[in-house]
């Protein structure tokens, strides 16, 4: 028995004719950190505050540890919510803040001030449980709001974007922060973000939504290397996946131009005659005589520093690749000639997006 369960849940507000969120099932293990990543308006938010009790459940079962949590209040649910505002109280120290749901609850003074400078010391914050919110930084207040998660000894930690008020470099600091706390903690952690590089580097599992359905949930690995549709493609990248018209005929993929680009095996040659092709900017690669491969115009040249982003023009349509700086320089202008290995690309059905 998985130790959180979402079975069939859904969620519909009371004026919108539709579910917000649509039969989410999901099992998660004890100890794991799971990712919920997708645009704004997907239900990833939703789901999270249903699990913490903030919004109610239309229909389905929530289950924790074996017990069905649908009409617990959110303080018998035992799980500790960071928000992406730091909900810090002003006129409290750090101190304070840190331990003020211990206090509401008239626990212990000694067992309170040791939990607290055990977080404190897992977070960095010893030096300043004297000061107020007003005198940190970004990073320090969302410290804080952390620190108050971990003293109350929660098995469940949920975290609804709380690096998207943060500067990049920041941001950067935190993951590895809030990945090394989960680790010290051992907590279960569902985290919620529409930013798919958190969503890369810090989940075990990654649970991506679109319009509130699942449309897959895999490590980073299996997401990244096999998408279940052009959706997840789409999302999960950067740069992200190119999308080009695609023609089968003849037992080979052509360009929509009339260019060939590669066998097919039968299977997908019987599916249809056309499709999408996906293909993923680090692979294109150039071809080794001018009058191979297809043809490209750089369009706009990119230098990230190792690499270069390449927007190129492939006969009306755009495509990025990158490239090593040693392969440089680019510029507008330029005329490559690109080929795209056979095991690198991705086929798409046109009409439901769904991978071939």
């Amino acid at each position: 028995m998985a130790f959180i369960e979402l079975k069939n849940i859904r969620k519909k507000y009371e004026n919108n004719a539709d579910y917000t969120v649509h039969d989410f099932n999901l099992d998660i293990e004890k100890g794991e950190f799971i990712v919920f990543v997708g645009p704004s308006g997907c239900g990833k938010s939703t789901t999270l505050r249903m699990i913490a009790g903030l919004e109610d459940i239309t229909e389905g079962d929530l289950m924790i540890g074996g017990e069905r949590m649908n009409d617990r209040p959110p303080k018998d649910r035992q799980v500790a919510m960071v928000f992406q505002s730091y909900a810090l109280f002003p006129f409290l120290t750090v101190y304070d803040n840190i331990g003020f749901g211990l206090k509401i609850r008239k626990e212990d003074k000694q067992a309170r001030d040791e939990k607290i400078r055990r977080a404190s010391g897992i977070l960095g914050l010893d030096n300043y449980l004297d000061k107020k919110p007003g005198d940190l930084s970004g990073g320090q207040k969302q410290r804080v709001a952390l620190g108050r998660a971990i003293v109350n000894q929660a098995p469940v930690f949920l975290m609804d974007e709380p690096l998207s008020n943060l500067d990049a470099k920041l941001r950067g600091q935190m993951r590895e922060e809030i990945v090394h706390l989960h680790r010290e903690v051992g907590a279960t952690t569902i985290y919620v973000t529409h930013d798919q590089i958190e969503a890369m580097t810090m989940g075990d599992r990654i649970v991506v939504l679109k319009d509130g359905h699942i449309m897959q949930v895999g490590t980073p690995e299996e997401i990244y290397n096999n998408p279940a549709n052009a959706f997840v493609a789409s999302f999960i990248g950067t740069p992200p996946m190119n999308f080009v018209q695609g023609d089968i005929h003849d037992g080979c993929l052509h360009m929509k131009d009339g260019q060939r680009l590669c066998d097919v095996t039968d299977d997908v040659a019987a599916r249809n005659s056309q499709v999408t092709v996906g293909i993923r900017p680090e692979t294109v690669e150039f071809a080794k005589h001018a009058d191979q491969g297809v043809a490209a115009t750089v369009e706009r040249a990119e230098l990230l520093g190792a690499d270069y982003n390449l927007y190129v023009n492939i006969d009306g349509s755009r495509v990025i690749i990158r490239r090593g700086v040693a392969d440089g320089p680019f510029q507008e202008g330029d005329q490559l000639n690109l080929t795209f290995p056979l095991e690198a690309l991705y086929l798409f059905d046109q009409q439901t997006g769904a991978r071939l």
